[in-house]
């Protein structure tokens, strides 16, 4: 009997027992995700994927210095505040501090489970499809994994620039346009990282359904983040 290089015999017809290890399937998200939702249809693991993901976001937080988020707070008050203004910014750190550690745990893993909701609600709920919540959610953490390399790979730009508001979207592409207008705003918020986990949903609902083009799958999921993203750019910051 045949067998493939993660067990699964090649002339059984039935699902496959084993999954490949956590590493192996971290690189298939950037090599070949196709073949591994395929694996996830069948085999449906989140936990650790879900797992690298916070923990990426943790790395983050970690090395970005406690200063620099003192200083960007401080930066957004007027500058005759008064001292009293200053010291209540100052007190109220300690506790955002501890928010923001909890907000990168509890964020991701919320973020993962509405959108894996949203596809359920799409492609289950109005057009009929038939997939469980679980596979849904166990693609869904693996295509995140694209969304927390990319905090990981703009960390060097933001240390440099001393700028929380760092990131690699769309807008570097208009460096004519007013930081304070909504068009900035917008392209601000379309992250090149989101963006990519966005297409690699696509693919993997495409895999989920096999009736579902992967192109039109990615055009549905990216257009649902620009729609996102233009409706938070009219509460974003100046």
């Amino acid at each position: 009997m045949n067998e493939s290089r993660y067990g699964k015999s090649l002339d059984s017809t039935g699902p496959m027992n084993a999954l490949p290890p956590l590493p192996v399937r971290i690189l298939q998200v950037f090599t070949s995700p196709a073949s591994l939702f395929d694996e996830l249809k069948e085999t449906p693991r989140w936990i650790g994927a879900a797992l690298v993901v916070i923990a990426l976001g943790l790395v983050v937080q970690a090395l970005i210095p406690v200063e620099l988020i003192e200083k960007m707070a401080l930066a957004n008050l007027p500058p005759d505040a008064p001292p009293e203004q200053v010291e209540a910014v100052k007190q109220f750190m300690g506790a955002s501090n501890v928010i923001r550690w909890v907000a990168t745990i509890l964020v991701p893993l919320l973020l993962m489970v509405f959108v894996s909701g949203f596809i359920l609600l799409i492609w289950n709920a109005i057009l009929g499809g038939e997939q469980r919540f679980v596979a849904i959610l166990a693609c869904t953490a693996h295509s995140y994994i694209v969304w927390a390399a990319g905090g990981l790979a703009t960390l060097p730009l933001l240390l440099a620039r001393q700028d929380l508001r760092t990131t690699l979207s769309l807008h570097l592409l208009t460096p004519f346009l007013d930081s304070g207008s909504y068009a900035y705003r917008f392209l601000a918020g379309l992250n090149l990282f989101g963006i990519w986990t966005m297409i690699l949903l696509g693919v993997a609902v495409s895999r989920l359904y096999p009736k579902v083009s992967a192109g039109s799958a990615c055009t549905v999921m990216v257009l649902a983040y620009v729609v996102l993203k233009a409706i938070t750019a009219i509460f974003a910051p100046m």
